[in-house]
């Protein structure tokens, strides 16, 4: 992003504009509206998973009703960029997959080597399915492509997946005992070919309990050390706290994380957890819902720090709530590169989604208040999982009802979104020694290196503008928007005769890595006159 800048002695501020699709708008270039629902049976079916492969194209998996064998299946659908569906996947673009009885998919991930993992439940048991590029399955994976895990209990459910590194794949859930009535929290870690690791807790499976509640495990994610967090929600009976615990590589529970490896947090009243993502800098992000105690339920965030404590530069206490005006729930969350923080889900039948800015505030460049909302069927839509293209665009998938009113469909919805990981900034300064009223004299010698420390960079030779030359080097900075005295980065450049500051090409405006959609203090420094800085931040 490109601001442009004046300065005359002190400073004076002209900011140039741009125009960009609005963050948060429907992408056209996406089936023509940004929308698009796909049928598979002629029955109901629904949208859980979502992932971007690293051609760009999406794919998406839930379950289908099969009507003539009475039992849901696995779902498969990969769609090209444009949202058309991929011929060269199953047929037509979706694949259906059955366990000989009922079969859920609710995750997906997608191997290095463009290799398709889905999770679910089948016949209450986790189940696990790889498929080939081309959406068979793939029989290097326990013969037959499907792998089912169950626990000792009565009922497993697997709604949490991710692929570590190495190519292990981490399931998580949850597990129901019909006797005592409880649930725990359930960890499933599986080799490459599909067998249960036994290097994970000795025999690949791992079960905790939070203080003997109804503690249901629902998201999972890997930190860049390995050590594996999963997400979710502990209900003593009275009201539901998110939970999270995070364990070991060899699947112990991890005892710098909040001394015993497990936290609870509650947030209004009954909350309860769905997804997390992980930050760059270690920071955990959870997404779910919590009760405002007398109308409705509301998108829920929690971010702690990497020991387990809340962050309380988020929000203030680490918690916050987003209302939408009626019911909402916060199913998935993904990190943008930015570190701008994405939530979606649905309220009261329709997509919503929200984005946060660093400190947890909402974004307000993203659709004007920081919310979407967005209606596909005539009633009933729910938005379930989120994730954001390389190019930056938001992609959520679900289930939307129908045209006809009849049954559900698979829904994917796509929104602009620019994420700007680069500043360039015109600056135009005036030094007060040469200036002459209408420009500045080029009396100095000038160097072919810089005469910055903090940039010492060096040139074959002094481009040569006509009409326009090199008065000396300058020094540009960014400085932190919440501490000015905080140099981020730090850029030498050329001043020119009619104050443009350009790039050491002579032509290009001043480039830096910092992130944009944040603001910044500008300082300007100049080896024989003193430094100037912006009165506060600027905002690109």
């Amino acid at each position: 992003m490109k601001k442009t800048i004046i300065f005359l002695t002190s400073f004076f501020l002209l900011f140039t504009s741009f125009v960009f699709s609005q963050d948060g708008s429907l992408d056209t270039s996406f089936d023509t509206d940004g929308k698009v629902t796909t049928d598979i049976n002629l029955d109901n079916d629904n949208g859980n998973g979502i992932a971007i492969q690293s051609d760009g194209k999406i794919v998406v998996v839930g379950y289908t009703w099969n009507n003539i064998d009475s039992r849901n299946e696995f779902v498969v659908v990969r769609y090209n960029t444009d949202g058309s569906l991929d011929n060269a996947f199953g047929t037509s673009g979706k694949v259906t997959t059955a366990f000989g009885g009922s079969g859920e998919a609710y995750a997906v991930a997608i191997q290095s080597d463009g290799k398709i993992v889905v999770a679910g439940v089948a016949n209450s048991d986790f189940a696990l399915v790889r498929y080939n590029t081309d959406g068979s399955l793939d029989t290097s994976f326990d013969v037959d492509g499907k792998v089912t895990t169950g626990f000792g209990g009565d009922e497993h459910y697997a709604s949490g997946l991710s692929i570590q590194s190495d190519g292990r794949i981490v399931v998580a859930g949850y597990i129901e005992n019909y006797t005592t009535n409880e649930f725990d929290f359930a960890v499933a870690r599986y080799n490459t070919d599909g067998s249960l690791d036994i290097t994970f807790d000795s025999d690949g499976k791992v079960i905790t309990d939070f203080n003997g509640n109804n503690d249901a495990g629902r998201g999972v994610a890997i930190q860049s050390d390995g050590k594996i967090v999963v997400v979710g929600d502990s209900d003593d009976f009275s009201s539901a706290v998110f939970a999270v615990a995070r364990y070991n590589t060899d699947g112990s529970l991890d005892t710098s994380f909040d001394s015993d490896g497990k936290v609870t947090t509650g947030i209004i009243t009954s909350s309860y957890c769905y997804s997390v993502a992980i930050q760059t800098d270690g920071k955990i992000v959870a997404a779910g819902q919590t009760f405002d105690g007398t109308s409705f339920d509301h998108f829920a965030l929690v971010r702690y720090n990497t020991n387990g404590s809340l962050d309380t530069s988020f929000d203030g206490d680490g918690k916050l709530t987003t209302d939408f005006g009626n019911y909402s729930y916060a199913y998935s969350v993904a990190i943008q590169s930015d570190g701008k923080i994405i939530a979606g889900g649905d309220l009261f039948g329709k997509f919503a989604s929200a984005r946060y800015n660093i400190d947890g505030s909402l974004d307000t460049s993203y659709d004007g208040d920081g919310k979407v909302v967005t209606a596909i069927g005539p009633n009933d839509d729910k938005g379930k999982s989120i994730a954001i293209q390389s190019d930056g665009k938001i992609v959520f998938a679900g289930t939307a009802v129908n045209s006809s009113n009849t049954n559900t469909d698979l829904a994917v919805v796509q929104y602009n979104n620019s994420i700007s990981t680069s500043i360039s900034v015109d600056i135009k300064v005036f030094l007060e020694g040469p200036y002459n009223s209408l420009n500045m004299n080029t009396s100095l010698t000038v160097p072919t290196t810089s005469p910055y420390t903090e940039d010492p960079e060096t040139v074959s030779s002094i481009p040569n503008i006509s009409g326009n030359e090199v008065v000396d080097w300058v020094l540009v900075q960014l400085r932190d928007q919440n501490n000015e005295s905080n140099i981020l980065e730090s850029q030498s450049a050329f001043l020119l005769q009619d104050g443009t500051v350009v790039d050491v090409d002579g032509s290009s405006p001043v480039q830096f890595s910092q992130p944009g959609n944040t603001s910044y203090y500008i300082a300007v420094k100049h080896r024989n006159h003193l430094a100037v800085m912006s009165n506060s931040p600027v905002a690109f």
